[in-house]
């Protein structure tokens, strides 16, 4: 097992993500974990963040890491007990809580799901991948936290199919809405995505792709946004949305 992941993942706590549903996590074997990744394990480091307050001169910090993988203390390395545990010290380093990423395109582009971790990122809302929606997987016995949509959806002709081919689901109909969503539900998608990206802000990066037609890009309707909305809150999931401007909102 790679030793440095291991320890990125359990040492620095998670921020709470319950707020956009439940998460899929990419299907995986059982393994039994090797007795050294059970030992507790104490970092220390010259400066500290805990989420709300950055802690640094008058070092070093640390925080202790139980067997389950859990924090069961932090603070100035003096009051933290090395007692049983591994120790181990970043000169120069800071300990932080890891980082959620609520935009990706790591399925549509095929980012491993290792790279995100190795970057701090424990969590990803990926909002925008074809069908059908597969998590990303370690191969590991720990995994990336992951939150899927599966495609856009939007109307014919109009964002993101029109800039980026594949990465959204046409509507036809308020009735097809229902249907779609059911499906994605049905597939994993723990949140929805929508399109109301009309086009034409300036500065934006998607506007050097395709030129604006006069009326701008189409759009959902209201009809078969309301009945995305209430058919993906009746499944407990929420809806983001591509928006750009006024008009969108």
């Amino acid at each position: 097992m790679n030793r440095k992941l291991l320890l990125m993942n359990i040492v620095f706590p998670a921020l709470a993500a319950g707020f956009i549903g439940e998460p899929v996590y990419a299907d995986r074997k059982e393994a039994v974990r090797e007795e050294a990744d059970l030992q507790e394990i104490v970092l220390q480091a010259d400066t500290l963040f805990d989420g709300t307050k950055l802690y640094t001169g008058g070092g070093p910090y640390a925080v202790r890491i139980g067997s389950k993988g859990k924090i069961t203390q932090a603070g100035l390395a003096t009051q933290v007990s090395t007692k049983g545990a591994k120790v181990k010290y970043y000169a120069g380093g800071t300990i932080l809580p890891t980082f959620i990423d609520a935009h990706t395109h790591h399925l549509l582009n095929g980012v491993p799901a290792l790279r995100l971790l190795e970057h701090g990122v424990t969590t990803a809302r990926d909002l925008g991948s074809p069908e059908p929606i597969k998590a990303a997987a370690t191969g590991k016995t720990f995994e990336l936290r992951q939150f899927m949509s599966g495609p856009i959806l939007s109307k014919a002709g109009g964002y993101p199919n029109n800039v980026f081919p594949g990465a959204g689901l046409d509507i036809k109909n308020a009735d097809d809405a229902k249907a779609v969503v059911d499906r994605l539900v049905a597939e994993g998608a723990s949140v929805i995505s929508v399109s109301l990206e009309g086009g034409g802000e300036a500065g934006s990066p998607w506007m050097k792709h395709d030129p604006v037609p006069a009326n701008g890009w189409p759009v959902l309707s209201g009809e078969e946004l309301d009945a995305i909305v209430g058919e993906a809150h009746s499944k407990g999931d929420k809806v983001a949305a591509y928006i750009g401007d006024q008009t969108g909102a």
